[in-house]
């Protein structure tokens, strides 16, 4: 495999920590990173790849490299290794994606008095991950109300449909009396702008 261009040898290097980043990415969105964000935490992964990968195989990768004037050739010397290296690097996205998603270090930081913040991109995220077992009853601008199990949700409260209710009801007032009127499977979709604001409950059952 020959390779013409230093910039495909460090995309090659770097390949690892890419995928680990792409996977944890998938587990918790996070809008606003640049792309030295990215490179920096790509960087960062296929480091801690690299250390997992030598003290199981005693070396630092499953391939060399040489030069040869303006061309970089790569010899694959540990096919075992290369499929080691990448399991590794989707195992490593796995877990940093699981931690992010339900604040394992955040938490254990918030305890320690080092910051409030959360290991999400949205108090709307939080909300819905740490409250998912929870109903809701979503009241509407125009004096509405909507419960129901919010099965799919946005990432962030954007413009456009932003949560999906199934199991859902209307719920209306009468003689001082509240009341439901089911709405028929699969459920019903709600734009953001319709919503004033979400109450969180759990049935009494529970």
């Amino acid at each position: 495999m020959t390779i013409p261009n230093t910039t495909l040898f460090l995309l090659l290097v770097l390949l690892p920590g890419f995928i680990s980043l792409l996977i944890d990415r998938g587990f918790v969105y996070r809008p606003g990173d640049t792309v030295f964000d990215k490179l920096i935490r790509a960087t960062f992964y296929t480091f801690i790849i690299h250390i997992v990968y030598t003290m199981i195989m005693r070396e630092f990768t499953p391939w060399d490299f040489n030069t040869d004037k303006s061309k970089l050739t790569i010899e694959f010397t540990n096919r075992l290794g290369v499929i080691l290296l990448f399991g590794i690097a989707v195992l490593l996205g796995c877990i940093v994606g699981w931690l992010k998603t339900n604040d394992i270090y955040m938490r254990l930081a918030r305890r320690c008095k080092l910051t409030n913040l959360t290991a999400r991109s949205s108090i709307w995220q939080d909300v819905f991950i740490d409250k998912r077992r929870s109903y809701v009853v979503i009241n509407l601008k125009d004096g509405r109300r909507i419960n129901g199990w919010p099965e799919y949700y946005s990432n962030q409260f954007v413009k456009g449909p932003v949560i999906f209710l199934s199991n859902a009801k209307w719920i209306f007032k009468e003689d001082e009396k509240e009341g439901e009127i089911e709405i028929p499977n699969p459920g019903i979709l709600i734009n953001s702008d319709e919503i004033q604001f979400i109450q969180f409950y759990k049935p009494k059952e529970e």
